[in-house]
C-alpha cells in the first residue's frame, strides 16, 4: 500500500498539539514548574500558617506550573516549525509504503525504510497515522492524504495489523 502526501507547517503543529498528552516529557515540565512556583510562593509568602494561604499557595503554584508549561510547548514548537521552516528536510512531499517489510518513507532529501521490528508504536489520532520510530521521533501520515476516511482507516488498521505481527516484544 502506498500513499503520497505534502507535509506543511500546520501539520507539524497539529502533530505536535495531538501527540503532547502522550508524552511523559510533559509531565516532567509541568512537575518542574509547579515545583519551581511553589518555591518562588513560599520565598514570597513565606511558610503558610493558614488553610486560606495554603490555598492560595496551592492555585498559585499549579496555575503557574501549567502556564509555564504551555509556555514551553509554544516556544518549543514555534522553533521547532521555524526551523522545520529553514532547513524543509520534514516539509514537502512524503510518499509512504507499507510492506511485509517495513514502513518506507521517500522524501525530496532521502529515502528510508524502518523495519516493523525496530518500529515502537503505530497508532492513529484525529488527523494522523503516527509510525514511533524510536523514543522521541515520528513519521507522520495525514489523514487528509486519503481519498476517503474509510481509505485512511483502512492503510492504519493494514500497519497495525503488520507491525502487531512483526514488532519486537521489549520489556518493560
Amino acid at each position: 500500500m502506498k500513499v503520497k502526501a505534502n507535509i506543511a507547517r500546520m501539520d507539524a503543529l497539529k502533530f505536535s498539539i495531538e501527540i503532547l498528552p502522550s508524552q511523559r516529557q510533559t509531565y516532567y515540565v509541568m512537575l518542574f514548574f509547579t515545583a519551581l512556583v511553589t518555591g518562588l510562593v513560599f520565598k514570597a509568602l513565606n511558610f503558610p500558617a493558614t488553610i486560606p494561604e495554603w490555598i492560595l499557595m496551592s492555585s498559585i503554584s499549579l496555575f503557574g506550573g501549567v502556564f509555564a508549561s504551555f509556555l514551553s510547548f509554544i516556544v518549543a514548537n514555534g522553533l521547532h516549525i521555524l526551523q522545520t521552516g529553514f532547513y524543509g528536510v520534514n516539509l514537502g512531499e512524503h510518499v509512504y509504503e507499507m510492506s511485509e517489510d517495513g514502513f518506507e518513507l521517500e522524501t525530496h532529501v532521502y529515502r528510508a525504510i524502518y523495519y516493523w521490528s525496530g518500529i515502537r508504536d503505530v497508532r492513529s489520532t484525529i488527523s494522523f497515522l503516527l509510525i514511533k520510530i524510536n523514543q522521541n521521533n515520528f513519521l507522520i501520515v495525514p489523514k487528509r492524504s486519503f481519498d476517503s476516511e474509510e481509505r485512511f482507516f483502512d492503510f492504519s488498521a493494514k500497519a497495525d495489523e503488520l507491525w502487531s505481527t512483526h514488532k519486537l516484544e521489549r520489556p518493560g
